[in-house]
């Protein structure tokens, strides 16, 4: 790899305060971001917005439940197995990186 700058992807995730799932999977989330900005060599952020307060921005995207992740143009709605959401995301971050 040469010594340019990492490309940074943002991944986007819409929760409510009451939910429990939402914290769960954004805990995973961040507790994974280094090892999946390793693993695809771009540097990964996680943007928390609580859809009470944004109402406009989650109407806009179409937030229709919560937890909701998203990467690029690509939703991933719902909770899901760790291992399932950890591919998912990565597959959502290389569809950003290769759309360029």
């Amino acid at each position: 790899m040469s010594n340019d700058v990492l490309r940074e992807i943002e991944i986007t995730f819409f929760f409510t305060p009451d939910c429990e799932s939402c914290e769960e999977v954004y805990e995973f989330i961040e507790e994974n971001l280094e090892r999946i900005s390793t693993e695809i060599g771009v540097k990964v952020t996680l943007k928390p917005i609580e859809v009470f307060s944004h109402l406009s921005i989650a109407e806009e995207l179409g937030i229709v439940a919560v937890p909701s992740i998203l990467i690029g143009k690509r939703m991933i709605i719902g909770s899901k197995e760790k291992s399932e959401l950890i591919d998912e995301i990565k597959e959502a971050i290389k569809e950003v990186v290769e759309s360029e």
